[in-house]
């Protein structure tokens, strides 16, 4: 691939915090649990939970991110995911331009989350943490399935090629990181498809870190190590190794 990977080039950044919950929760039977949890994120941490939604088949709470310009995005900032909660804090947006969010690091906050967490819902143990850091690389004009079919060694498979997803699955420091990369594009009014002239390109490039163990939960010292490895390893190190220069 001849597509040089580039930190400038980030146009869009998004973490999301995953954690996995056992035995698992259920909007049906922790109703109120989790909307005194979520109650409790908005009051606490007003910069990144707003608005509460709670139906029966949902409990979400959503952020107005105000961008300048007159653009405003709004995003769910925690969920209850069938494997547990999940919280997202975006860093970077891009919304006709890529637009800096102004935010404190969420990672002491989401110790201290996952405390009050444990603490309303008694007896379950979290065995797992996996932080996903969304990227997407700006390749402008250039088609970017034209650039990662580069890749590919085989002519024969790059020929007539309509989408294409790389996967590279790595442990670094004890850590589990999966990296996911596969090509973009938007257009001017916003469509995704089909690819207009108009387009501009980009790659997605999703890098999962994880650490798990069987049976108990992990714990404070573990999760921090897990957010101090995500937060050394993305982007710098990341954007190293996607250039071909780090580990």
């Amino acid at each position: 691939m001849t597509y040089d990977f580039d930190i400038s080039k980030i146009s869009q950044h998004v973490i999301k915090y995953c954690m996995d919950v056992r035995p698992g929760v259920h909007l049906e039977q922790d109703r109120v649990e989790l909307q005194n949890f979520a109650n409790w994120l908005i009051e606490r941490y007003p910069a990144l939970f707003e608005t509460l939604l709670s139906g029966p088949k949902q409990c979400q709470v959503n952020k107005t991110f105000v961008l300048g310009d007159g653009k405003q995005a709004q995003m769910s900032t925690f969920v209850l995911a069938p494997r547990g909660p999940v919280f997202t804090v975006p860093k970077r947006l891009f919304l006709g331009r890529p637009r800096e969010i102004q935010s404190d690091p969420f990672e002491a906050e989401l110790v201290e989350s996952l405390e009050k967490f444990t603490a309303l819902f008694g007896g379950r143990v979290m065995p797992r943490i996996g932080i996903v850091h969304e990227l997407i690389f700006d390749t402008s004009d250039d088609n970017s399935l034209d650039l990662m079919a580069e890749a590919l060694a085989n002519r024969a498979w790059r020929e007539d090629l309509r989408n294409v997803q790389i996967v590279l699955e790595k442990v670094i420091s004890g850590k589990h990181v999966v990296l996911t990369l596969r090509p973009t594009f938007q257009s001017q009014s916003g469509r995704k498809a089909p690819a207009p002239a108009s387009a501009k390109y980009g790659i997605i490039v999703n890098a999962e870190i994880s650490v798990s163990q069987t049976g108990t939960s992990l714990t404070g010292e573990q999760i921090e190590d897990a957010l101090g490895f995500s937060s050394f390893y993305v982007p710098q190190e990341l954007v190293a190794y996607l250039a071909g220069g780090g580990a």
